[in-house]
């Protein structure tokens, strides 16, 4: 953190005690100097506190607008937005385009951060965000609402992760997850609240009616947020405390080369790995292309941040520490599964249940109230114990048991009887993201804590969108194969299997032992990619199992780094 004058917050906290010291008592006096110390520090934390308190209504508006919007658009896009629009068959642009800029601008956000401060870059964010959702609702073709898409990515991405920033600026890293509990039970309402309230107001008046109301509610959010910026910043005049950083540009040049790159190559896998197997087959010269891209593009990336840019874009030394390196590569096998999980339970509940059972359209409401629980209860377990690793190793070993009666049929989701089970699954994945923030975090220095962030919020959104695109492909080729085994190969097994793939209405209205056979296909190709999660969850729990418990109360220095990345 930093004053005015760009100082860091260590160097502004030696500078604030010793302008106190001399009205305490002489510098030659221990027990004055220890006391004019307490005196800034109970000062400053008063002033995080009222920090804390002027923006964190703005965010966490923001976030819920931002969660709301994803539940909408994820249970609208392709049935009532793109059937509107007449493109049914390019439908799947329309939550690509906002997820693929959401991955693309996460390291970015970062980056501005480091360089501008927190103010500005959180400004932009939301602006973008509230433009982003009036050209959504002001959309006539789907070509205009992926690119007003685009928008509201960029400007999702830059408030969630300076939310996050915002609270590692003004609280402790041991008292981050708690205080990250509360973004996540807010974005969860936002989840839960979405879906059914959106869906009723698109189909009572149009679907563009949900995105103006995001856009005024976007607008309320970015008023408060600049009122609070600007009393955060008249406090900080006023008592001579900066309680957030000012940004350290002095000067350096803005790493284009470095950002360009890794914006191309973020955006390439994602947008293979979405249109392979959906808008395009996987053998298309486009997709072989766009895939044989990627590495040569990351490699090039790495050798720019290496040995070209004056002011790196990631904290890409982090990758030579074992702890960082196994915390990523957990992250990215947890978020797999969450997202698989997330993609598909709706669809194989309905499958298993009457048409009539209510229950599919409450499953994601469990999940997402269990997940804010998870979160709520690791981050106080985690604040008390100042540690992360056996509450990593416990939650992830829940998750992996209940994934497992997923995968072999145990757990029937549309049984009322296992919503405590499906609310436990949440809960283990909501306290499994709360501990790999904190295992990140710890082996980094607080200087780079926003490089940091966003580097694992790359590794998280390049996760679930590769889960969403790999588990669709692959339920959707499980379930042909399965077709074939039942049905053969000829005309009519092709036709039924075009039919069955684009309406489970049709199915419902085939005769009784056809369907049957039918859902009984979507039922094991289902149950097969759940598998593939108990294999990653597995891995998850060795890698959970290695780490090194180090403790997660404060900010470690260089050297101490150094010797974790050498033990771990």
């Amino acid at each position: 953190m930093q004053t005015s004058a760009g100082s860091s917050m260590e160097d502004d906290h030696d500078v604030d005690a010793n302008e106190e010291s001399p009205l305490m008592a002489p510098q030659s006096d221990h027990h004055g100097t220890d006391e004019a110390a307490l005196h800034v520090d109970s000062e400053r934390e008063h002033e995080a506190k009222l920090a804390l308190s002027s923006v964190s209504p703005g965010f966490l508006l923001g976030a819920f607008v931002i969660s709301f919007d994803i539940s909408y658009c994820m249970a609208n896009y392709s049935r009532r937005i793109a059937s509107d629009l007449g493109q049914l068959d390019n439908a799947v642009w329309i939550p690509l385009s906002g997820s693929v800029s959401e991955a693309a601008f996460q390291p970015l956000y970062g980056y501005f951060t480091k360089l501008y401060g927190r103010t500005r870059p959180a400004i932009v964010a939301i602006s973008c965000l509230t433009v982003g959702f009036l050209l959504c609702g002001l959309s006539q073709t789907l070509w205009q609402l992926a690119l007003a898409r685009v928008l509201v990515g960029m400007g999702s991405s830059g408030v969630l992760i300076i939310a996050i920033f915002l609270l590692a600026d003004l609280t402790s890293l041991g008292t981050l997850p708690l205080w990250r509990s509360v973004l996540v039970v807010v974005q969860s309402c936002g989840f839960m609240l979405g879906s059914p309230i959106g869906s009723l107001i698109a189909k009572a008046a149009s679907w563009h009616i949900p995105f103006f109301i995001e856009a005024a509610l976007s607008a309320i959010a970015g008023i408060i947020l600049f009122a609070g910026f600007h009393r955060i910043t008249s406090r900080a005049k006023k008592t001579k405390l900066s309680v957030l950083p000012s940004g350290t540009s002095d000067g350096r040049k803005f790493d284009t080369l470095g950002s360009t790159v890794l914006l191309v190559a973020v955006v390439t896998p994602l947008i293979a790995l979405n249109l392979g197997g959906n808008a395009l087959p996987w053998g298309h010269p486009l997709i072989i292309v766009l895939l044989s891209l990627t590495l040569p593009l990351f490699v090039g990336f790495g050798l720019i941040e290496t040995f070209v840019a004056a002011f790196p874009l990631l904290p890409l030394q982090l990758l030579r520490s074992r702890l960082t390196l196994k915390v990523l590569l957990c992250t990215a096998l947890t978020i797999y599964a969450r997202n698989q999980f997330d993609i598909h339970i709706s669809f194989y509940t309905e499958i298993r249940s009457s048409p009539e059972s209510p229950l599919s359209n409450w499953i994601l409401t469990c999940h997402f109230l269990g997940i804010s629980l998870g979160s709520i209860c690791s981050g106080v377990i985690i604040s008390y114990y100042k540690r992360f690793k056996w509450v990593l190793v416990v939650a992830t070993m829940i998750a992996l048991l209940l994934y497992v009666g997923m995968a072999t049929g145990m757990t029937h989701p549309e049984n009322p009887i296992f919503i405590p089970a499906l609310i436990l699954f949440g809960a283990s994945l909501g306290a499994v993201h709360n501990c790999l923030i904190v295992g990140m975090l710890c082996n980094s220095k607080k200087e780079d804590r926003t490089t940091t962030y966003a580097l694992f919020e790359l590794v998280v959104a390049v996760s679930a969108d590769t889960a969403i695109a790999v588990s669709s492909t692959l339920q959707r080729q499980w379930f042909i194969s399965g077709m074939h085994a039942v049905f053969g190969a000829d005309k009519e097994a092709q036709q039924l299997i075009s039919k069955s793939l684009k309406s489970l209405g049709y199915v419902r209205n085939l005769p009784n032992d056809t369907q049957q056979r039918i859902l009984q296909c979507f039922v094991v190709a289902l149950q097969k990619v759940f598998s593939v999660s108990c294999v990653l969850l597995c891995v998850s729990v060795l890698i959970a199992l290695s780490l090194q418990d180090i403790p997660c109360d404060q900010w470690l220095e260089a050297d101490t780094i150094a010797t974790i990345s050498e033990d771990s």
